[in-house]
């Protein structure tokens, strides 16, 4: 279902169920965008409800602005989060991206991104080089 009767909001709100002879999995995920000029704004929050042994359960959300500073160049920042039940395990994330135009269609992003796990070994940085291109 979605919803945009405020001009710039975006909401969204999706479920689905799977019964299987090993359990139920029940999925919800709700989003939302807004749009104030040069910034989006968004939401995302997820939840993967399972009954099947050595699935459990599962929960995620993200926060995300991006930020036109001129007709080239531009940036984002999101934070997300992840929340593993049977495993314990909980995980946050958070990059930074700036990108380039370099043409009308052909665009430059590069991304750093901040892993935190809950021991050393789960910690990671990553850097991703990507083009894009629309049409």
């Amino acid at each position: 279902a979605s919803y945009t009767g405020i001009e710039n909001l975006a909401l969204n709100v999706g479920y689905r169920t799977d019964a299987a002879t090993a359990g139920d999995t029940d999925y919800t995920n709700i989003n939302g965008t807004y749009s104030m000029g040069k910034a989006v704004i968004a939401a995302e929050w997820s939840n993967i409800d399972s009954d099947i042994a050595l699935t459990g359960d599962r929960d995620a959300y993200l926060i995300l602005v991006d930020y036109d500073f001129s007709d080239k160049l531009g940036g984002a920042i999101r934070y997300s989060e992840e929340d593993v039940d049977n495993a314990g395990t909980d995980q946050s994330k958070l990059t930074i991206a700036p990108n380039y135009s370099l043409t009308d269609s052909l665009g430059l992003i590069v991304e750093y991104s901040d892993i935190d796990g809950d021991t050393a070994a789960d910690d990671d940085e990553l850097i991703a080089v990507e083009l894009t291109y629309t049409f």
